[in-house]
């Protein structure tokens, strides 16, 4: 494998291991007192990861929020601004996959690897079509 597969892969697994950690919800509950953080649904992990490695597309989204919300408008405007005078959208951009209607990464992988480590936890369950779902 060579040297730069190896560091995407351990980029990868920060970098999910980080959106999983910092965008968890808290947790409590008796019969799994090890948990303290639930995360739910791999589309959010794609949708947060996709606005991490393409920051033009953050800044949009952002722009979207500031004009909804007028209190935090300066202040996300001069995020967005830092955005672009730092050149994120151009050095920072990392593609990923169209898949069907939107972009993905399988992060089975990565999951399968923060899972053996003990960083995380995983279940899944099927729905009524038989497909597995995350939980």
């Amino acid at each position: 494998m060579s040297e730069h597969n190896n560091i995407r892969i351990y980029k990868d697994r920060i970098r999910i291991f980080l959106i999983l950690y910092f965008f968890s919800e808290d947790y409590s509950d008796s019969s799994r007192p090890f948990c303290k953080k639930l995360f739910k649904s791999e589309v959010r992990i794609q949708k947060i990861d996709f606005l991490i490695r393409n920051p033009d597309y953050l800044a949009f989204e952002l722009l979207n929020i500031a004009k909804r919300d007028s209190e935090k408008s300066s202040e996300i405007k001069s995020i967005v601004l830092e955005i672009f005078n730092s050149k994120e959208p151009i050095i920072r951009r990392l593609e990923m996959e169209r898949f069907f209607f939107g972009a993905y990464e399988d992060i089975d992988d990565v999951i399968g690897f923060l899972k053996s480590i003990d960083f995380i936890d995983f279940t899944s369950k099927k729905n009524i079509g038989l497909k597995t779902i995350a939980s």
